[in-house]
C-alpha cells in the first residue's frame, strides 16, 4: 500500500484539529450540569449549531479525502492502461520489423 500523499494527510490534520478545537468545547458546554450558572440555555443552543457545523465541514473534509483518494487509483490505473498499450504497440512493432528483415 502506497503511502498517503500530502493533501490527504493535510486534509485528515484539518479534521483533527477541527475536532479538538470545536466539537470538544461545544460538547463541553453541553454536557455541564444545568446548576452551573456560567452555561445558560442559549449558550448550550449555540454550542450545539456551532457543533452540527463543525460536523458538517469534518464530513466535507473526509468526503474529499475519499474523492482525492478514488482520484488518485483512477490517475494509477489509467497510467497503467497506457504502458501496456504501448508495450503491445512496441511488441508488434518489433515483430513487424523482424518480418520485414
Amino acid at each position: 500500500m502506497s503511502p498517503l500523499p500530502p493533501r490527504n494527510v493535510a486534509a485528515y490534520m484539518f479534521g483533527v484539529a477541527l475536532y479538538l478545537t470545536v466539537t470538544v468545547p461545544a460538547l463541553q458546554a453541553i454536557v455541564t450540569p444545568a446548576g452551573v450558572e456560567d452555561v445558560t440555555q442559549e449558550d448550550r443552543i449555540q454550542a450545539i449549531r456551532v457543533l452540527a457545523a463543525g460536523n458538517v465541514i469534518v464530513a466535507v473534509c473526509l468526503g474529499g479525502i475519499l474523492f482525492l483518494q478514488a482520484g488518485q487509483e483512477y490517475a494509477r490505473r489509467a497510467e497503467a492502461k497506457v504502458l501496456r498499450e504501448a508495450e503491445r504497440s512496441s511488441a508488434k512493432q518489433g515483430e513487424n520489423e523482424k518480418k520485414d528483415q
